[in-house]
């Protein structure tokens, strides 16, 4: 594992693969930054030969990490459910499946989405308790080798 820098900002690549980085561009989709090459290609797409229609996936939803081993091809349903990022104004927090509500007491509420039905799964007092509940919950009901919604707590989003 190796870190190069692109447009200011840190990538964490494997060795093998820096000459795919010579005048790397990092653009923003849906809030999210990717890192592409001089051709206009994402280039966590060329490392997993991704073709058309075929999603790749950040396992540790870390967009600046390339290495391989965090990244992986995963269908269209587990790459709208994977998203760490949340789009502006839906909800205060930075966790997948939590958002904040009008009580003081138990101020995050936890869902889970699921057969297009969203399922409560209860409030808590801190945001960071909430993503964890969010994991776990993950944990029990989907193939962790399909899915990749985890949070990561304690993470900030890039803005």
């Amino acid at each position: 594992m190796d870190y190069l820098t692109c447009e200011g900002y840190w990538i964490k690549i494997d060795p093998e693969d820096i000459l795919l980085y010579e005048n790397c561009k990092i653009k923003f989709s849906k809030n999210y930054p990717y890192i592409y090459n001089t051709d206009g290609q994402a280039i966590h797409r060329i490392l997993m030969d991704a073709k058309s229609g075929e999603f790749v996936d950040h396992k540790n939803g870390d967009t600046f990490d390339n290495c391989k081993n965090n990244l992986r091809k995963i269908s269209l349903r587990a790459n709208g459910q994977n998203n760490i990022l949340r789009r502006a104004g839906t909800t205060k927090s930075i966790y997948v499946g939590v958002t904040s509500t009008q009580s003081k007491k138990l101020p995050w509420r936890v869902r889970i989405y699921r057969n297009k039905q969203h399922e409560s799964l209860g409030s808590c007092e801190n945001e960071h308790i909430a993503g964890l509940v969010y994991n776990v919950e993950n944990a029990e009901r989907f193939d962790l080798n399909n899915f990749g919604g985890w949070n990561l707590i304690g993470s900030k989003p890039i803005s």
